[in-house]
Parts: C-alpha cells; sequence; structure tokens
C-alpha cells in the first residue's frame, strides 16, 4: 500500500538525493568519488558473466561491510561456485573491495529511485540478498519482494529514524518486508522486536569472527618487528589526551624494558612531530632494520591491527576524549588492555570491564599503575590478556549461522 509518506519519499526526497549526488560531479569532496564511478562499476557488472547463486551484500560503507566479510567465506565454503555481489552507498566500501578478491561483482547502489531499483535486479539478478546493520532502502526492498527474492537483515541495529514517531510505521514496514532480522545485541533485538510486534532473534555482532579471521592472517612484513627480549605496549589509535597522560606516566616509570609503539589516530605530519619532540622513536615508514628495539611512531593508516601481533599490552585511545576507539580487536590478540574513562558508548569496554579484562586510566599515576602492576607482570599480564580474548572468543561462531540461514533460503 502506498502511504503519503512514500509519496514524499518518491516524489521530493528521492530526485533530491540524486541531484545533490550529481552537483558533487561540478562540487568535488568525497562523494564525487561516487558519482565518477558509479556509471562505470554498473557497466563493468552488467558485462560480468557468471554461473552460480548470486548472494548479494549491501552494507553503506567499509566499516559494516567487514562484518559481512566471514558470512561470506562460510558461503562460499558451502557453496563453491557461489556469485558474491557487494554494493555500497559511500565510497570507502566501494573502492577498498574492488582491489579485493572478496566480492565478484562491486558497485554503489543506485539511487533508490523504483525505476533504479527495477535496473538493478533485471542486470544483477540476485538469487537473495543480505543488508547489513540498519542501511535498508525502501525501493530495492519492495521490488526485492514483487519478484519473490530473500531478504536477510543481519547484525541489524536500530534505526535512527525510529525516534520520530510520524516514521516508526513507514520503517517498521520495511523491516517486515524481508525474509529475517537478526539483531545485533540484546538491546537491538529487544527495541527492534517492539518495532515489529514480533520476536527479533539476536546473534553475537559478526564482527568478532572477522576479527579472528584477520588475527589468523598476519603481516609477515610486521611480525618481523617483534622484540622476545622487550615488553611491547602499544598506544592505538590516541589523540593528544591519551598520549599526554601515557607518555607522562612512561617517562617518569623509565623501565628500559618496555618499548612503545604509539599509533596515532590522525597521524599529519604536525601530530607525529609534536610525538617526536616527547619521545625519541623512529617513525614505521624509515624502518630499515626489522631487528629495531626502540620505540615507534607509526606515521601512516592502516597498520594497526597488524601491529597488535607484536605487543603485550595496548591501552586504546579515545578513552581521554570523545569516547573510546575499539578494544575488540587487541583484545582478540590477548593483550593486557587499558583506556581512557570515556566508555559509555562502547559495548566492547562494558564486557571487558566485566571479565575484569580491562583497565581504565584518569591520570598518570592510573597508568604507571597499570604498567608497573599489569604490563611489567608476566603473569597478571598472561591473566588480564586470556581473559581479554575469551571475551572475543566466546561471542564467535555467528557468521556460520547467519551463513546457513542465507543458504537455506535460496530459491
Amino acid at each position: 500500500m502506498v502511504t503519503l509518506i512514500d509519496l514524499v519519499y518518491n516524489v521530493f526526497l528521492v530526485p533530491l538525493l540524486a541531484a545533490w549526488l550529481r552537483s558533487h560531479t561540478i562540487l568535488g569532496g568525497k562523494l564525487h568519488l561516487r558519482v565518477r564511478d558509479e556509471e562505470a562499476a554498473a557497466v563493468k557488472a552488467a558485462q560480468t558473466h557468471t554461473v552460480g547463486p548470486r548472494f548479494w551484500f549491501h552494507a553503506a560503507s567499509m566499516g559494516e561491510f567487514e562484518q559481512c566479510i566471514p558470512v561470506i567465506t562460510a558461503i562460499r565454503a558451502s557453496v563453491p561456485d557461489a556469485v558474491i555481489i557487494a554494493t555500497f552507498t559511500s565510497p570507502s566500501g566501494y573502492r577498498h573491495v574492488q582491489r579485493t578478491n572478496v566480492a565478484d561483482i562491486v558497485l554503489y547502489l543506485p539511487v533508490d529511485s523504483r525505476r533504479n531499483a527495477r535496473r538493478f535486479f533485471d542486470v544483477l539478478r540476485p538469487d537473495v540478498g543480505v543488508f547489513v546493520r540498519y542501511d535498508l532502502w525502501r525501493n530495492h526492498l519492495l521490488e526485492a519482494r514483487r519478484r519473490h527474492i530473500p531478504v536477510h537483515v543481519i547484525d541489524a541495529t536500530v534505526p535512527a529514524m525510529v525516534r520520530y514517531r510520524s516514521l516508526r510505521g513507514w520503517i517498521a514496514d520495511m523491516y517486515r518486508s524481508v525474509t529475517s532480522v537478526t539483531a545485533m545485541t540484546h538491546d537491538d533485538a529487544d527495541q527492534l522486536g517492539s518495532l515489529l510486534q514480533r520476536t527479533v532473534p539476536y546473534l553475537p555482532d559478526t564482527r568478532y569472527d572477522r576479527i579472528l579471521q584477520r588475527i589468523a592472517d598476519p603481516d609477515p612484513a610486521i611480525l618481523a618487528l617483534h622484540r622476545s627480549d622487550k615488553i611491547t605496549v602499544i598506544l592505538g589509535s590516541s589523540w593528544s589526551e591519551d598520549e599526554e597522560i601515557f607518555l607522562s606516566a612512561f617517562q617518569h616509570l623509565a623501565d628500559a624494558r618496555i618499548r612503545c609503539i604509539i599509533v596515532p589516530h590522525e597521524p599529519t605530519a604536525a601530530h607525529v612531530q609534536r610525538l617526536q619532540e616527547k619521545i625519541e622513536a623512529t617513525l614505521l615508514s624509515a624502518i630499515t632494520d626489522p631487528s629495531l628495539t626502540g620505540h615507534v611512531i607509526v606515521d601512516s593508516v592502516g597498520s594497526l591491527l597488524s601491529l597488535y601481533a607484536i605487543a603485550d599490552a595496548a591501552m586504546v585511545g579515545g578513552g581521554s576524549g570523545a569516547g573510546v576507539h575499539s578494544l575488540a580487536e587487541p583484545a582478540g590478540y590477548g593483550l593486557a588492555l587499558a583506556c581512557g574513562p570515556h566508555i559509555q558508548r562502547s559495548r566492547d569496554a562494558a564486557a571487558l570491564q566485566a571479565a575484569d579484562a580491562l583497565v581504565v586510566v584518569r591520570t598518570t599515576a592510573d597508568v604507571t599503575a597499570w604498567l608497573r602492576t599489569v604490563v611489567l607482570d608476566p603473569a597478571t599480564r598472561k591473566q588480564f590478556g586470556e581473559r581479554a580474548r575469551s571475551v572475543i572468543t566466546s561471542r564467535a561462531g555467528s557468521s556460520r549461522q547467519c551463513a546457513d540461514m542465507i543458504i537455506r533460503s535460496l530459491p
């Protein structure tokens, strides 16, 4: 049934979104990459001829698509001739996955008009669709339902728009149009269940499986930097507030057994220079001898997860500012963990605290105490690390269950 919101959406909002995207061709900015690449990607997809059932995965960006990867791996293990179609809303996911072999066909999801949705299904011919988290698009969902194509929402979280009462019914109808919804947390399951007036099942975040996947495939160049004669502590994804209390504590302790690797959240030239003024360290990009035992400052992005493989402990940044960054990755490596006090928005921080696997630090004295009593004590450090890793491994396995559910729904 067409509602007033559908009319507003299709007559005003969708054309406005299309015009806005076109404007970025002229104005530049991040989204001009999408406009520039979209047509070429669609042409290439239309020319790609593959045999086998077609699994369509859609994510807003790369962060959400990471949750799809272990599900895709499980599907390929069961269906060797599976064809994986990956679509994205933002350029970050599209451009990254295009350079990998994760998916057979990679493209942007076209603007959500009814005409575009029809053309998408005519060209791509998916047998089943999978949306991750929250990035559902009305006309593509309705077209899938019209063609009797099963669609699943995995790692579902409550969409922000449900706070507007006028939109709740419209959003609920979208979720009711799909074959299954599986929530990422118990709280999301309860809220989505209330929205849909039915029980919504819960499975742990498939991101935990992805973390364990990546841990099992370390970067050899990074592993070469490991030093068994040093206790390596990573200050990961750090901001100035984190660096201030960490470096003050490290310099106060003055223990030669500890090697620091500092990974700024934004490794700009100015930020890296400020760090070099505070600690004598080699830039990661300048290392020519992997047997280096001194401190390291990372002056690029993308290496933090690999670096956790050679660490013994980690203080994760953000907790002294707006909010702590991801703790799940270093926990998966079994590291002794610390972070600043702003952890309210981190589900992983709550789980790690409950397992006595995370030390919250507020001051230089707190960091000094953590270094002295946890990091420098081998038995205590091992205990904290084992508890942290168990938090991650106990939540693993959802990807296989999601994959089985998706495969069973194939026509």
